[in-house]
């Protein structure tokens, strides 16, 4: 995985590799990281091997069959932009570097998928991305903003990150063709499902501990997260409103983001749900909820009755986000299809 170290180190290891091409032919990896560790970086001796692989990635270093490297045409042409050979990134190199990895390269796929995560400010234009975000990123879309930032193509403003003016047709175009493979689907649904277990299992608790303070320590204990073994309920998790019974009487919906407004997917199984069940049915919503850390001493948001309630509210916008497109009878005539030979 390309790093904001290993870009931060790519003049270091690339003018080594020139300088050592002066005095051998053939110059291994273990010479190269050996000459860069004779300089102190931050008080210690980085291992500069990712460093070497994220230049050969690029494309900057090459490796011959007796393994030994060189600075390929690119490499140098990227040296070019820096004639004084500092270490650290020149201007000059930053969009020579957003066109290699981002536009086209490597981090293509999770470069798109973090675009695809900025809002447009539909006065100003600008795109942004808000800091409360970043606490459910995936390890991989926290390391590409990382590299944004190395690249100045954001930079931080209040609790948001904005793109930088240069660079906003580029991420502009990133939005647009955002789209998603079919082992990125299968990791954001994983994760999906590992945050809303996580937020069910605190609304357990949470909804125990309400009975057990209201002396329904009965109930409490009978309190069940039906959705490990039926997805299709409508509903999370079997409770009761109070100790007058036995028999689950308050059926919840447990609803979470990372963000601290309220905003919520809601299914079509859900909603019917909430109708047939009326007022013994809620909604849980977990506000600014990280599953890593968890909640201590919090209160989800109750919503009594939703398929009633949220369409009365002002504040709330419902947006339907899915189309049922099915075929219905129809006269003879109507329909002018031709069959297909499949092949």
């Amino acid at each position: 995985m390309i790093t904001e170290r290993a870009l931060r180190e790519l003049n270091r290891v690339l003018s080594v590799t020139m300088e050592l091409s002066l005095i051998a032919a053939d110059i291994l990896p273990e010479s190269i990281t050996l000459a860069c560790q004779q300089s102190v970086y931050f008080g210690g001796f980085p291992d500069h091997q990712d460093v070497l692989d994220t230049a050969m990635e690029i494309g900057f270093l090459v490796r011959r069959s007796n393994n030994s490297l060189f600075v390929s045409d690119l490499g140098e042409q990227f040296l070019s932009l820096n004639p004084e050979r500092y270490y650290e990134l020149q201007t000059a190199q930053l969009p020579f570097l957003f066109a290699l990895l981002i536009s086209e390269g490597p981090l293509h796929g999770d470069s798109t998928e973090l675009a695809s995560l900025f809002q447009e400010d539909p006065v100003s234009g600008s795109l942004f991305l808000r800091a409360e975000q970043l606490k459910s990123f995936p390890t991989t879309l926290a390391g590409c903003l990382a590299v944004f930032r190395q690249l100045e193509v954001v930079r931080s403003q209040d609790d948001v990150w904005v793109v930088a003016p240069t660079y906003l047709r580029a991420i502009g175009t990133l939005r647009s063709a955002s789209g998603i493979g079919e082992d990125r689907l299968r990791l954001i649904l994983e994760e999906k499902a590992r945050f809303g277990r996580a937020a069910e299992l605190l609304a357990v608790e949470w909804e125990r501990a309400r009975l057990r303070a209201a002396g329904a320590h009965a109930q409490a204990t009978l309190v069940r997260r039906i959705s490990e073994w039926n997805v299709s309920a409508g509903y999370d998790i079997d409770s009761f409103d109070d100790a007058s019974g036995y028999a689950p009487d308050r059926f919840i919906e447990v609803k979470a983001s990372s963000s601290k407004g309220l905003r919520f997917f809601w299914t079509r199984n859900e909603y019917l749900t909430a109708r047939r069940l009326g007022s013994a049915y809620f909604i849980y919503y977990i506000a600014a909820f990280q599953p890593r850390l968890g909640l201590t001493n919090f209160s989800p948001r109750i919503i009594k009755d939703p398929a009633a309630t949220l369409p009365t509210l002002p504040t709330i916008a419902l947006e339907a986000q899915l189309y049922l497109v099915t075929e219905r009878a129809a006269p003879l005539g109507v329909l002018d299809v031709e069959p297909v030979d499949m092949p």
